[in-house]
């Protein structure tokens, strides 16, 4: 964990990519480009198919250790506009 101050406000730069505000209790997290593995699959170039449940599984793991109030979601959650469709049920779920 990285410590920074920006705009007079302290922030925690996890080695997840995530950065975490604790004034706010507030985990800020982007570019989660969840079923982009099934998006490559489309064209032919696979990519291991649990990505989706692979980051909902890192992201559940960094609620449990920082118990936030707020989860922000800064853009590019899915990989594609048709990437919510492609999600399976039990990422559906988590999620």
């Amino acid at each position: 964990m990285v410590r920074l101050s920006f705009a007079g406000h302290d922030f925690a730069a996890l080695p997840q990519g995530a950065l975490f505000w604790p004034a706010r209790r507030a985990l800020l997290v982007a570019d989660l480009h969840f079923e982009k593995a099934s998006w490559f699959a489309r064209s032919g170039q696979m990519l291991p198919p649990y990505d989706s449940l692979a980051t909902l599984g890192d992201l559940a793991t960094i609620v449990a250790a920082l118990d936030p109030v707020e989860i922000w979601c800064l853009g590019d959650s899915f990989h594609d506009g048709a990437g919510c469709e492609r999600l399976g049920g039990e990422a559906q779920a988590r999620l």
